[in-house]
């Protein structure tokens, strides 16, 4: 047997067998006996304050319900489960991390740094002359676009292995982040030239009056497109039934 499926087997154990034909003080004991081999999993392996969280409020759940007069084995149960599906996801990201962090991390990396040579190489910078052309501003909302979501990929590789809740199924969401950036970043320039997206008269009159501006305003969109996706997305899907509901 190895390491992991040693781990799997040790945490999930063989309690639900055990509970089969017994009275109800006899399934309120070993349920306790339980929780208290599951707290000290859990102290002695989460390795990670948002794991111990996570998991002694579930515990603290389960140790509700089994002070309760009639007890609800199912409900305990389902607790000691999701402990337990913590306490092994958080050992998968733990298993993942010398290889995938670094891997994801390095791909991010070059897409950082593609963009940001394309960037300077054709001075896509709000102010520049050569952005007076409207393929070089849609050129560089897409990169920004792109921009953006390099730098969320970065705060979800720090946010899933800090809190140990990776998922290996999510890897390809890692590689197509920053292509998804792009081409968010340049359908909000369309979306802009066209006139689709509100934006307030006063922003409207300073972006107008500033060289800076005329371009600063699609490309920081462009930016927070690529960063926040989901949000772009979902406007973008509003806007497509604004224009296509039926009278």
């Amino acid at each position: 047997m190895d390491g992991a499926a040693e781990y799997y087997q040790k945490v999930i154990g063989d309690l639900t067998a055990s509970l089969i034909a017994t009275d109800e003080k006899e399934q309120k004991a070993k349920l306790s006996r339980e929780l208290e081999r599951l707290g000290a999993l859990v102290a002695e392996d989460s390795g990670s304050a948002a794991v111990t969280d996570d998991c002694n409020k579930l515990l603290d759940d389960a140790r509700s319900l089994l002070q309760a007069v009639s007890i609800d084995v199912n409900a305990v149960l389902s607790k000691f489960g999701k402990v337990k599906q913590r306490l092994i996801q958080a050992y998968e990201s733990r298993s993942a991390w010398p290889t995938w962090f670094w891997i994801l991390m390095g791909a991010n990396l070059l897409y950082l740094a593609l963009i940001g040579v394309f960037i300077g190489w054709k001075m896509l910078i709000p102010g520049q002359g050569n952005l007076g052309s409207t393929a070089y501003v849609c050129l560089a909302c897409a990169l920004w676009g792109g921009f953006g979501g390099v730098v969320d990929a970065f705060f979800a590789l720090h946010t899933h292995f800090s809190s140990q809740d990776f998922d290996r199924q999510y890897r390809p969401w890692y590689f197509l982040h920053p292509l998804l950036g792009l081409s968010l970043g340049a359908v909000i320039f369309l979306v802009l030239q066209a006139g689709l997206m509100a934006v307030s008269d006063t922003s409207l009159k300073e972006v107008k009056n500033s060289p800076v501006g005329v371009t600063a305003l699609p490309i920081a969109l462009a930016f927070l497109a690529g960063l926040k996706q989901n949000a772009a997305i979902e406007f973008l899907g509003r806007v497509v039934k604004s224009m296509f509901q039926n009278d």
